[in-house]
């Protein structure tokens, strides 16, 4: 996988993941397993980011860290969307981070499972 930095915006995930997706399921593996156990430096080495908006991550706690990187792990070796939206500060009275999860699992005896879906991040 590339050493290069994303910006930390909408852009900058689309073309993460879509660098991440291009490569080949073992580079995907370790990514996987790299941003499970540690997410939050996962985050720092792969998006360009303030020291503010590190402390402001750090901040939210292991479970935080734990949650979301198994979130995107699986998000990984399912090749499914990750999505970030960045909205304005200025209107709302803190800054909050929210997750939605659209997952889609469909399981039948002797077939492969079928995984779709998307993890949506919403920054304020």
């Amino acid at each position: 996988m590339k050493t290069q930095k994303y910006p930390f915006t909408p852009a900058g995930v689309d073309e993460k993941v879509n660098d991440l997706y291009a490569q080949s399921s073992s580079t995907i593996e370790a990514e996987a397993v790299a941003v499970s156990s540690n997410f939050f430096g996962w985050t720092s080495d792969n998006f360009d980011l303030t020291s503010d908006q590190i402390n402001y991550m750090e901040s939210l706690g292991p479970a935080f860290a734990t949650e979301n990187g198994d979130d995107l792990a699986f998000a990984f070796r399912n090749r499914l969307g990750v999505t970030m939206t960045k909205g304005d500060v200025s209107i709302r009275t803190s800054k909050f981070i929210r997750k939605e999860k659209k997952v889609s699992t469909v399981s039948e005896p002797t077939q492969e499972e079928v995984i779709s879906g998307e993890i949506s991040y919403f920054v304020s």
